[in-house]
């Protein structure tokens, strides 16, 4: 399994799903937008079970989850730091892009103080998360 595929995955879902948000109308939070809107709802959660993601949105909160065990990763190399490492230090790299999209999606939906997060589990252990924020 390459480390640069799991980061990939994770990029294009993110993107796919700000995109399906910036049409939101705006609301209180992104939670009772999505919340009131089943084919938005419906859209995302397809987004996310077609590239092994899970995606909550909670209050202002786009939430990815992505289970590394659905990925071939083995406890081999959880165990070691290489994995975590690799997962951090793309996350950091790409921090100006989510940082982007956080902008984006407040713009488009005139909803301040929207977050994303993104987890990385192994066996229901959390092994990277990292928020993004305006």
């Amino acid at each position: 399994m390459k480390k640069k595929n799991i980061f990939s995955i994770l990029a294009v879902s993110i993107l796919l799903i700000s995109m399906l948000l910036t049409s939101c109308g705006s609301t209180n939070t992104l939670e009772s937008y999505v919340n009131s809107d089943k084919d938005l709802k419906k859209q995302i959660k397809e987004i996310g079970d077609t590239n092994g993601l899970t995606v909550e949105i909670k209050g202002n909160d786009v939430i990815y989850i992505f289970d590394l065990s659905t990925l071939g990763v083995t406890d081999e190399l959880i165990k070691g730091n290489e994995l975590k490492d690799s997962l951090e230090e793309a996350l950091t790299g790409q921090s100006a892009t989510f940082k982007s999209i956080v902008s984006t999606l407040e713009d488009e939906t005139k909803i301040n103080d929207i977050r994303i997060i993104v987890n990385y589990i192994y066996k229901g252990d959390t092994i990277v998360t990292k928020s993004f924020e305006n």
